[in-house]
């Protein structure tokens, strides 16, 4: 008898569970063996904190929603069940499920494969107009001792998802559940309506196993062939792959008796009930840190978060005064309960008074830490949690943080390891994105000299940000010494003197080049001025929004072979090419010439819900914005094949009825093309009375010729302003206190029309499809690089 194969070699982490084919077992009512026996295990990872932490951490807060064509579903095909395969295979024929699974994988034994394929063929005719998913057979025999049994190996399956069905598929559930099991998957373990509760009572989806049909990642197993006899063995295989010691996710509530075919619905959605509840630990100097750090704290704990708030003394240089008792300071009505330490405490002195202080999240006070005494901070900064070191002039503005999860603390740069043994878990890196400021200054000392003030009173938040200088051949000598001598304190600083002068274009266009996919471009032309809080919207953003990828979208390879990504997979797309610093307060980019526009004022008078949202629009900004690495690259590849001139000339339209058209000296004339052509967008900031994180003051330069009051007003913006000590920032007031998700932004196009990022694709593809298919004059590679750019998959 083939019995259950433990899966603990010690190079196996547990990342992806791809159940492949399962063995078909006779029927018994109440019988809990599997269907099908094995499963292939990938050798894919997938990060994840370490699995010995509290049950309450909140590990399985990853339900993501299902994107089209991402699904392979396998179905195993016995002698009973082929005389009723039209009956099973109709729901994949219906809309939903047609649009969402890609292919179906019909597992047969060699001695029913023709009449398999007969009977499929027969049931494909009945639906020749249907959008249906592909299907697939696959033959899987078996020895007369082990029984029948098939798998799938990781390399079989092109989708991110794999739903796991029994010799009857989706039959027996309802159409509400059956569009809730094909739209929703998680991150870290099999999701589905049938299995065993882990408890009778209360609300807890969890499950210690599940049974078919059940959605499961194609990130979830480990290297080598794992073979299950039953589903509890499925369960107990992943009871010890989370610290919750969960087998799978119930969709819907089954009775707790295996027998009972009735599902019933959950008193509370899967995300609220996995909602993920963060610990922090903050290490400060004084009670007046505390003061200061009192907007995020009481956020936090207003948000259900769990804090401990530890003021450490380090002028005591002896261990002779323990835990002083419990203080208290007092917000309005937040009450922030506070410990003193003395830094020279030992571990289980500390616990004796305090208890259990592993956390998520350690954040400590950059002063304060190189004071501290190292085998004190040893105690908090543990393998797997986020350590974050905060300057004390920036704890007053800080009440940003708290709109962040979990994901977006950790900022991971490389796939989650969700590993079935103790294994330590590196330290999660919070200062993985790295900024850079790129000038571009010419002869405009005076706005050169505002530019960088605005820079040296910005509040970084203990990051590091380097900076680089762009200065033009004709600079005066007043601009060149300014550069030269200004002392910049975040980080690096790089002079770039042009030896010949090229124009703005060049001069934008090679002010920065991406070094790898973890580093953003800020460009700043020096007539612009930035908000002090400039930072705390790009971390934000940058950590909810971004998403790279290992595939590059330039032609040529880069070094960057780790995806990256911060924050939940839901709210990424390779579509979003930057982040706007400026709110628009026109938009110049119709035909008639440049018209007011208020955001704000455009979704109230649509009725939205939210009408300060910020939102997404395809016009890129060049009066302070940040720009992704992989979309920056793009441009330069698009930008010096559109130049050659080989296929299509300079004044050739690439988009119709647009003003940027007649731009022949701007770069964004060329990446509003790009932009067109592939449907990117650009997030938008929308704060109440225009409150911007950066501003154009229009001074006289190479598209400015004249410097009217009316214009000045169109372009100028007030800054974001510091709050009042204890107050909060503007940050904090966003709708619902955060950043919506990427799927609940509005959509401007290039004249800021309201669309959708369907939308926007689908126009540029079809006006891609129409320039590739011009006939050039004569056989051009520029047409054919250029094509395969604007045709190539974000």
């Amino acid at each position: 008898m083939h019995i259950w194969t433990p899966c603990f070699p010690a190079t196996i982490l547990c990342a992806s569970l791809v159940v492949a084919g399962l063995l078909q077992e006779p029927y018994y009512r109440g019988q809990e063996n599997l269907d099908y026996r094995a499963l292939l295990l990938s050798n894919q990872t997938f990060d994840l904190h370490d699995s010995q932490r509290s049950h309450n951490r909140g590990d399985l807060a990853a339900t993501l929603n299902i994107a089209d064509r991402s699904v392979t579903g396998t179905l195993p095909v016995s002698l009973e069940s082929i005389a009723h395969l039209h009956e099973i295979l109709e729901p994949f024929f219906q809309h939903s499920a047609s649009t969402l699974l890609q292919e179906i994988v019909l597992v047969v034994p060699s001695s029913l494969r023709y009449t398999a394929t007969r009977r499929l063929q027969q049931v494909l005719a009945l639906h020749p107009a249907s959008t249906s998913p592909d299907f697939t057979l696959r033959t899987r025999d078996f020895d007369a001792e082990t029984g029948p049994a098939f798998s799938l190996t990781v390399t079989d399956i092109s989708t991110p998802w794999l739903l796991v069905m029994d010799w009857d598929g989706l039959k027996g559930l309802g159409d509400d559940t059956q569009a809730m099991l094909l739209s929703t998957g998680h991150q870290f373990l099999p999701i589905g309506p049938r299995g065993q509760r882990t408890n009778t009572t209360g609300h807890s989806a969890m499950a210690s196993y599940l049974k078919p049909p059940f959605m499961v990642s194609r990130l979830l197993l480990p290297g080598e062939d794992g073979v299950f006899r039953t589903w509890q063995h499925v369960g107990q295989y992943f009871s010890r792959c989370n610290s919750l010691g969960a087998g799978g996710i119930l969709l819907r509530s089954a009775s707790n008796s295996s027998k009972a075919p009735a599902l019933h619905a959950l008193t509370a959605p899967v995300e609220t009930i996995l909602k993920t509840q963060i610990r922090f630990t903050f290490m400060l100097s004084s009670a007046l840190d505390l003061q200061h750090l009192a907007p995020l704290a009481c956020r936090l704990i207003s948000d259900g978060h769990h804090l401990t708030l530890l003021v450490v003394t380090t002028d005591i240089k002896y261990n002779l005064s323990p835990v002083k008792r419990k203080a208290r300071f007092t917000l309005g009505v937040c009450k922030l309960d506070f410990f003193t330490l003395n830094q020279f405490m030992h571990r289980r002195e500390i616990t004796s008074h305090l208890g259990d202080f592993d956390a998520d999240v350690v954040v400590t006070l950059l002063e304060t830490e190189l004071k501290l005494n190292l085998h004190f901070m040893d105690y908090f900064a543990t393998d797997g949690n986020v350590l974050v070191r905060l300057p004390v002039k920036d704890l007053a503005y800080c009440d940003w943080m708290a709109s962040l999860s979990l994901e977006e603390w950790q900022s991971k740069n490389k796939v989650l390891h969700f590993s079935c043994k103790p294994t330590p878990v590196p330290h999660l890196d919070w200062y993985k994105p790295r900024l850079e400021i790129s000038v571009i200054t010419r002869d405009r000392p005076h706005s050169f000299k505002r530019l960088l003030d605005s820079l040296s009173h910005a509040h970084y938040f203990g990051d590091r940000v380097d900076l680089r200088m762009n200065i033009e051949q004709d600079c005066d000598l007043e601009t060149l010494d300014l550069a030269q001598n200004y002392d910049w304190a975040q980080g690096s600083v790089f002079l770039h003197h042009r030896i010949i002068h090229a124009g703005l274009l060049p001069a934008i266009v090679e002010s920065w080049y991406p070094f790898n996919n973890d580093s953003y471009g800020l460009l700043l032309e020096d007539d612009v001025e930035v908000s002090p809080l400039f930072y705390a919207w790009a971390k934000m953003t940058i950590l909810k929004y971004r998403r790279a990828f290992q595939n590059p979208l330039v032609l040529s390879p880069t070094t960057d072979s780790v995806p990256t990504r911060y924050g939940a997979l839901t709210d990424r797309s390779p579509n979003l090419f930057g982040i706007s610093l400026y709110q628009q307060k026109h938009i110049e980019l119709r035909q008639e010439g440049r018209i007011p526009f208020d955001a704000k004022t455009h979704f109230s008078a649509l009725n939205f819900a939210h009408p300060s949202t910020p939102y997404l629009s395809q016009v890129p900004c060049s009066w302070g914005a940040i720009y992704f690495p992989e979309h920056w690259r793009q441009f330069h590849e698009y930008l010096s094949l559109r130049f050659s001139e080989t296929w299509l000339t300079i004044d050739n339209t690439i988009v119709p009825n647009v003003r940027s058209n007649n731009w022949l000296r701007s770069w964004k004339k060329f990446f509003i093309e790009l932009v067109y052509l592939k449907g990117y967008v650009m997030l938008y900031p929308n704060f109440d009375d225009f409150a911007s994180l950066s501003t154009n003051h229009l001074e006289l330069g190479s598209h400015v010729k004249v410097r009217s009051r009316e214009k000045q007003e169109m372009f100028d913006l007030p800054l974001m302003p510091l709050p009042p000590l204890g107050g909060n920032t503007d940050l904090s007031r966003l709708p619902d206190g955060g950043l919506p998700r990427y799927r609940d932004l509005p959509v401007l196009n290039l004249t800021a029309s309201i669309t959708s990022l369907d939308e926007v694709e689908f126009i540029g593809r079809a006006r891609a499809s129409h320039l590739c298919h011009l006939d050039p004059p004569r056989p051009s590679i520029v047409q054919n690089l250029i094509c395969k750019i604007v045709r190539d998959s974000s």
